[in-house]
């Protein structure tokens, strides 16, 4: 399926796909421990690591056509504050995975992302259902989630190893139909 998505336009983002040159914004999140806190990737050491990673997601994009990242920018500013993507791994559905920088958090900008990715995959691309996983601690993804209408499927043990630690993890479930609270 084509995961081919052009400009999205909310009340305060704008969300295009994500390019190359975005990697020294990219940077200034994907180097920060604290952003990447529960997440499995370690923190960046170089703008050249930020770049390698980002040439990498966007070969895998081109190489699948279905694999869509998109940059999340700050309308008013042009300012990238993270990141948005979809990735198919069963017919009809996919799985959503978001990075937003620590100084975008609890501002609403992670859930007006949401829900426009939502409204295309589920409405426009004519998915089934979308999955997200988010580590057991991290409430704030709990909370997220659940606000945009998924649902706690499972928890998967030892998913990823992070700093010699695995972390467990839960998958959530949104189904297209089912409205948001």
């Amino acid at each position: 399926m084509d995961f081919t998505f052009s400009e999205i336009y909310t009340k305060r983002l704008y969300l295009r796909p994500l390019e190359e040159g975005d990697a020294i914004d990219m940077y200034h999140y994907m180097m920060d421990i604290e952003t990447l806190r529960y997440l499995s990737y370690t923190p960046h050491k170089s703008v050249e690591e930020t770049l390698n990673f980002l040439k990498t997601e966007l070969l895998c994009y081109e190489q699948h056509q279905d694999f869509m990242p998109m940059a999340i920018l700050l309308e008013e500013k042009d300012c990238l504050i993270g990141h948005i993507q979809l990735h198919t791994y069963r017919e009809n559905s996919a799985q959503l995975c978001y990075l937003l920088h620590k100084d975008a958090w609890h501002k609403g900008y992670a859930r007006e992302a949401l829900e426009a990715m939502l409204d295309r995959a589920l409405y426009e691309k004519h998915l089934l259902y979308v999955d997200a996983v988010y580590d057991v601690e991290n409430l704030a993804s709990e909370r997220l989630l659940t606000a945009c209408g998924f649902h706690k499927q499972k928890q998967m043990e030892r998913y990823f190893q992070k700093f010699g630690l695995y972390r467990d993890v839960i998958l959530a479930r949104k189904y297209k139909g089912e409205e948001t609270i």
